[in-house]
């Protein structure tokens, strides 16, 4: 894995998908990127933040689709 890359991960819980993003370069995540990614995915998603996020919302939303 190259450093700086997104991964990722989804897991599924039962009937529960829980998604787990997060980037190795730890850039702080925009609290306005965050509410729209929140929005997205809903109650169907748990996210861990500690990890920070930065993938595209756009690549999120296709792969529900």
């Amino acid at each position: 894995m190259n450093r700086g890359r997104v991964k990722i991960i989804r897991e599924l819980e039962g009937n529960r998908a829980t998604c787990r993003v997060f980037s190795l370069t730890f850039a702080p995540l925009p609290q306005e990127y965050k509410r729209e990614l929140e929005s997205h995915l809903q109650h169907r998603w748990e996210l861990w933040w500690d990890t920070w996020v930065a993938p595209l919302l756009d690549e999120l939303k296709k792969k529900e689709r």
